[in-house]
């Protein structure tokens, strides 16, 4: 057993198809096959169901799995651990983050990173929050921005910002009189609002239901940009992140603060308990939260 055939397993476990996961590997398919079927002579276990078309994974199987991912992310953590003690801001950082806030802070942040880590190799990656907790939890990414709280008690976390939700309105709209808008002026109205996975719905669903207001049930974007498209052609109001309505360049959307009550979230660079670059994470933390985007 060795460290290359832990890795095959594991391929094989994600694609579920030799050829795949052969590809995957950078080897041949036989190659992979055979090293599969030695791992479990040497096992006396059968790790894999196979047939012509599918490969299923076995009861047994998933439990050596588990404990193969926790080897291959130890190794890992050696890895860079021996990399990061020569340099600890140095070498390649995972840096993952949730659709409504990547797309509008990286692009302000990321020259800002690395000017002030030039040794630094960031792989930016963006998934709803679900995915981004199994990813950072499976060793896959180093660090996530996420809207606090996230339900896992193997990461920790170091808060960045708050940021004030705004309402968005076509232009036109009777509540582009306020200058900012009172909880009590939605009383009738309808709120377009993001689909399930996005911890954004959750938090204004949240807001909705403390003032009264409805949910527009005719329509849920998968994107904040598909948001905003919709509140541009007239089709309703929807809530947006500070941050994302600093840099809203649509003409045809006026966007107006709460005058109380107003929603809010928490924003924080998550991370694992266990992680051999918590330095690096909290020096790029405290450079994102120096550098937040402004009106100004």
């Amino acid at each position: 057993m060795n460290i290359r055939d832990l890795k095959y397993l594991i391929a094989l476990a994600e694609h579920k198809h030799f050829g795949r996961a052969a590809d995957a590997s950078f080897v041949s398919q036989p190659t992979l096959s055979t090293q599969i079927k030695k791992l479990e002579e040497e096992l006396s276990i059968s790790l894999f169901e196979r047939d012509n078309k599918n490969v299923m994974i076995t009861d047994a199987g998933h439990a050596i799995i588990e404990r193969a991912r926790k080897v291959i992310e130890g190794v890992d953590d050696i890895k860079l651990f021996a990399s990061r003690h020569t340099d600890p801001l140095a070498g390649d950082l995972r840096l993952g983050a949730i659709p409504t806030i990547g797309p509008y802070l990286f692009p302000k942040i990321l020259p800002k990173l690395v000017k002030a880590f030039p040794k630094l190799h960031l792989q930016l990656h963006e998934a709803q929050t679900a995915i981004l907790i199994k990813k950072l939890e499976a060793g896959e990414l180093d660090a996530a921005i996420m809207a606090v709280p996230v339900q896992s008690d193997k990461l920790a976390y170091q808060e960045i910002y708050d940021e004030s939700f705004m309402l968005a309105m076509p232009k036109g709209h009777d509540l582009e009189k306020h200058k900012s808008v009172p909880a009590s002026a939605l009383a009738n109205e309808s709120v377009m609002l993001l689909e399930e996975g996005h911890c954004l719905r959750d938090q204004a669903l949240d807001y909705c239901h403390t003032i009264g207001t409805e949910e527009n049930t005719g329509f849920r974007a998968t994107s904040m940009e598909t948001l905003k498209q919709m509140v541009a052609i007239g089709a309703g109001i929807t809530f947006i992140p500070e941050t994302t309505a600093l840099m809203n360049t649509m003409p045809n959307i006026s966007i107006r603060p709460f005058a109380k009550k107003v929603p809010s979230r928490k924003v924080a660079m998550y991370y694992r308990k266990s992680s051999v670059i918590v330095e690096l994470i909290t020096e790029v933390s405290n450079k994102i939260k120096d550098n937040l985007p402004t009106s100004k």
